[in-house]
């Protein structure tokens, strides 16, 4: 361990430290807030960090902590202030930092102004999609946890939750409690029970109430009719490159499968050949032996501006679909944003041994013609030696050696510091996650990293960022792997937690699935939809009783490219954020950067390319009805099959968008209605039906949807459905009520010369009565939205 040295005098004689007084505002018993500052000499020193009540052998006040208590200049530490249990006014503290060979002592005033202020809860995954396989008799389930968290005023806020709808196959594990900061306040389960057929079950969510407010959180319940699974996970790549300089940086991409072996192969699309990947072909079986791709730039000389490239996985399997991930390189005139590949370092000892663990190296890359120079900070005293500084030249990285101190002192547990490397000629600094682990006194490590560690017993459990390290700045609609490593006080990985991704900017949250068992790497494709300077990403975790999180700062900038947000795509007439499609539905996909110009194309069949604009779902095209910045409406291929889970992407002047995940059913139907619920209907005359010129008992009216399914004979893509006999009728029968009663109904399936338009003949009851009366279509058990009809005798 370093010794350290204090010497205290009140100036800091010839040294250049920047400070300012740290001044946070919150909200009593509200969400805590943060700010930092930077330690700053002129030659590198090491500093400790002591917070107090406002003079030395002063007691910190509980409401304030700092995440360092010691490192090496220069470098940032961050004040946070927890106004949990404040009541409104002002709080004051101080932050003392004291070097080892600079005799100085530097105050640094903490003034904290707690407001009132009312509750505002926050629930998070806002939409739920949870999907196991159906296996006869065996029961299989799927669960998330969901946050109940007050990020105003009042402090924990009581709410209860309830499942409303089909309760057959989803559980809570609790309906009631307190919000809670950290914390998941319960989880959704869904069973299939031995029994549930293969199908998207849509028909429950959950509602979650507190004083007057209340939320509804979708859940879609996908049973996929065998184990088969096929998926990437990343469904994005970023890469950088100076013009001329290129870029040596891979990524990779597993290829996880659910049961049994499947062999794939791997195709390129883009308007510039630009994109490596290798193999070109390969395969995955299932426990852990996933294929891997890697995906590289290939040497180019390409003008400044975004490049863009479609990789499509295609297993050779029939019935399990292709995957697609989109690549995105960047071309600058300036040197690339630099970026650690990977980011993030963990080390483990154990406690009272003598002997440093191995050292370890963060690959860094920038891409730049000239030397880049850089210089390393360290938050936390875990360090015995690192690269100090150094340059980054070419295409190739630099490395920064980060050699651990000897902990044989320390007490057992997790310890947590960083690296932050600064680059003076561009103003940027990157910060890089270190944990330390401490093992109790005689655990030994284990010799293979994927082994548990014997004879230890978590107690906790930590996080740190291994993609998207700090200081990052991803342009808007870019693809970001977010990738959090867990790690135990054990040092084993924590393969069994579900990880959450929370954004300040409003972005939807996301879940993060494990993507390495070896290392407890879970990984999610983020594309930011709202520019920020101060973006804040958050991964809570949770394994059994145990809970971490880490949080990681950089900025979003406004970038013109095709977005489309997570549960963007919907049903036309009856939308449902998340909600499963059927194949052949008229959909609309939501997002911005999506069409140069609002248009519709005039022709049958319908294009699958209009103004530029495409939308691909598994690599098949889209029918398009019309086009716009902010709204795409298209057809979901009728060729889908149902009851799986599909990529789709949007390319816009050869921009493409990070793929959204779109779940397919067998039907989802969508009965066309006015804003006020009045069913769009007409009667035989093909005269609308209204108020003025209501329906009558027993005649036959004509009403419109969406998303009935399939139909026999089948209709392509696109085309204009029969005029005459054989008539596209629905496969899965439709059932109709008319204020309660039942209806008969002589047709249901493709309107005659529409494309994906579908029709249901229906009869008004004899005996019905006057008014706006209910009209109820049901299909396999799915119910439409909900519309009235205008009836009078």
């Amino acid at each position: 361990m370093i010794k350290k040295l204090v010497f205290v005098v009140t100036a800091c004689l010839g040294c250049s430290f920047l400070h300012a007084d740290v001044a946070l505002q919150a909200v009593a018993g509200g969400e805590v807030v943060s700010s930092s500052f930077t330690v700053s000499l002129p030659t590198r020193d090491f500093f400790d960090v002591t917070p107090d009540g406002g003079a030395t052998n002063i007691q910190p006040p509980a409401w304030l902590s700092v995440d360092q208590t010691s490192g090496y200049t220069d470098a940032t530490v961050n004040v946070t202030a927890d106004p949990a249990k404040l009541q409104p006014g002002t709080y004051t503290a101080r932050i003392v930092i004291m070097f080892f060979a600079s005799p100085s002592t530097v105050i640094q005033n903490v003034t904290l102004t707690v407001m009132a202020g009312q509750p505002k809860l926050d629930i998070s995954p806002a939409v739920v999609s949870l999907s196991t396989p159906r296996i006869t008799g065996v029961n299989q389930t799927d669960n998330i946890p969901v946050y109940v968290r007050n990020n105003g005023g009042g402090g924990p806020q009581p709410f209860t939750a309830a499942i409303i709808g089909d309760t057959s196959y989803l559980t809570l594990s609790a309906t009631s409690g307190q919000s809670d900061l950290t914390r998941p306040a319960f989880t959704i389960t869904a069973s299939t029970k031995g029994l549930l057929a293969a199908k998207a079950y849509a028909g429950a969510l959950v509602r979650v109430t507190s004083g007057t407010m209340t939320q509804d959180i979708p859940v879609t319940f996908l049973v996929t009719p065998s184990p088969l699974f096929f998926a990437l996970t990343k469904l994005g790549l970023l890469f950088r490159g100076q013009q001329g300089v290129g870029t040596l940086l891979t990524q990779t991409i597993q290829v996880p499968v659910g049961s049994g072996k499947i062999t794939w192969t791997v195709s390129v699309s883009s308007a510039q050949d630009f994109v490596s990947v290798n193999p070109a072909a390969g395969s995955s079986t299932p426990g852990g032996a996933s294929g891997t791709i890697t995906v590289g730039i290939k040497p180019n000389n390409l003008p400044v501006g975004n490049y863009y490239a479609l990789v499509t996985v295609t297993p050779n399997d029939t019935g399990v679909s292709p995957v697609l991930a989109t690549v995105v390189y960047k071309v600058t005139m300036e040197p690339a944003f630099p970026t650690f590949s990977p980011s993030g370092l963990v080390f483990v000892a154990p406690l009272n041994v003598a002997a440093n663990p191995p050292s370890q190296t963060l690959p860094l890359f920038a891409s730049t013609s000239l030397p880049l120079a850089f210089t390393v900070g360290q938050g936390g005293n875990l360090f015995d030696s690192t690269t100090l500084s150094g340059t980054v030249t070419g295409p190739g990285p630099a490395s920064i050696v980060v050699t651990p101190a000897n902990y044989a002192t320390a007490k057992s547990g997790i310890f947590r510091g960083n690296l932050q490397v600064k680059f003076p000629s561009l103003g940027i600094t990157r910060t890089a996650d270190v944990l330390y682990v401490v093992l109790p006194a005689g655990v030994k490590p284990s010799a293979v990293e994927a082994h548990a560690v014997t004879g230890c017993t978590p107690t906790q459990f930590a996080l740190l960022a291994t993609a998207l390290s700090g200081g990052f700045s991803q342009p808007a609609g870019f693809p970001a792997v977010i990738s959090i490593r867990a790690v135990d006080d054990c040092s084993n990985p924590v393969t069994n937690a579900r990880v959450v991704l929370t954004f300040n900017n409003g972005d939807a949250p996301l879940v993060a699935p494990l993507e390495d068992a070896t290392t407890g790497t879970y990984s999610a494709t983020w594309a930011p939809v709202h520019p920020t300077t101060g973006m804040i990403v958050t991964a809570r975790a949770s394994s059994g009783t145990l809970t971490a999180s880490v949080t990681t700062n950089g900025a979003v900038p406004a970038q013109m490219v095709p977005i489309v947000p997570p549960n963007a795509t919907v049903n036309n007439r009856n939308p449902h954020a998340g909600g499963p499609l059927a194949p052949g539905t008229i959909s609309e996909i939501y997002g911005s950067g999506l069409s140069l110009a609002p248009g519709a194309p005039s022709k049958v069949p319908l294009p699958t390319t209009f103004q530029n604009t495409t939308v691909q779902v598994a690599g098949l095209g889209a029918p398009l009805y019309y086009v716009s910045d902010g709204q795409v409406n298209a057809q979901l291929p009728a060729e889908l099959l149902p009851n799986a889970t599909y990529a789709l992407v949007v390319t816009n002047n050869n921009a493409i968008s990070v793929p959204e995940m779109v779940t397919v059913t067998d039907v989802s139907p969508g009965v066309a209605a006015n804003p006020d619920q009045t069913m769009i209907a007409q009667h035989g005359d093909f005269s609308y039906v209204t108020a003025a010129n209501p329906a009558k008992p027993g005649e036959v009216l004509i009403m419109y949807l969406t998303g009935l399914g399939a139909t026999n004979p089948v209709v392509k893509s696109g085309a204009a459905a029969p005029g005459a006999e054989p008539l596209a009728r629905v496969g899965i029968a439709v059932a109709v009520t008319v204020d309660g009663a039942p209806s008969s109904v002589p047709f249901a399936g493709l309107t005659p010369g529409a494309v994906g338009l579908y029709q249901i003949d229906f009869t008004v009851p004899t005996d019905a009565k006057n008014g706006n009366l209910s009209v109820v279509v049901s299909q396999a058990g799915v119910v439409a939205n909900a519309s009235t009809i205008a009836v009078a005798k």
